[in-house]
């Protein structure tokens, strides 16, 4: 029954997150494109490149300098970024949980190891016969001091 709760949360929750970011990429498109964002060290910096090229006219014999910027990268869409943020907090949400639910089954194996043991010594106890022997007597016998 717990295995069909979570199934269907989870399923609720990449359903309602693909209509977010479905949502989200509606809003954020502007004259047909989607906005795009550059991140550093993922997407290239946006520095302009300034490159001067010779150009000769048809019919002149002297060259000019044009000046040419080189386009910059577009960057990432934005639903992109958070689809992959939003995996990368549970893939390290999934390794903690997974790795707290490790420590917690090693103490459990040595609390029952600890348990099994002091089971043993208690049967152990519990099966010693009793040496001392006890003198039993009647009413009717006097005691000797």
């Amino acid at each position: 029954m717990k295995s069909i709760i979570y199934v269907i949360l989870a399923l609720t929750v990449v359903f309602f997150g693909s209509y977010y970011l479905y949502r989200l990429h509606i809003i954020n498109t502007a004259d047909g494109e989607a906005l795009r964002i550059r991140i550093p060290y993922v997407t290239a910096e946006c520095e302009p490149q300034i490159q001067y090229v010779r150009v000769q006219e048809p019919g002149d014999s002297t060259f000019t300098l044009k000046m040419v910027e080189e386009p910059c990268s577009e960057g990432i869409p934005v639903e992109i970024v958070l689809f992959f943020t939003l995996l990368g907090g549970v893939l390290i949400g999934f390794f903690f949980a997974l790795i707290q639910i490790m420590i917690l089954k090693g103490q459990t194996l040595t609390l029952k190891n600890a348990i099994r043991r002091l089971e043993g010594e208690l049967n152990e106890l519990r099966n010693q016969s009793i040496t001392d022997e006890i003198a039993l007597r009647d009413a009717n016998e006097s005691i000797d001091l």
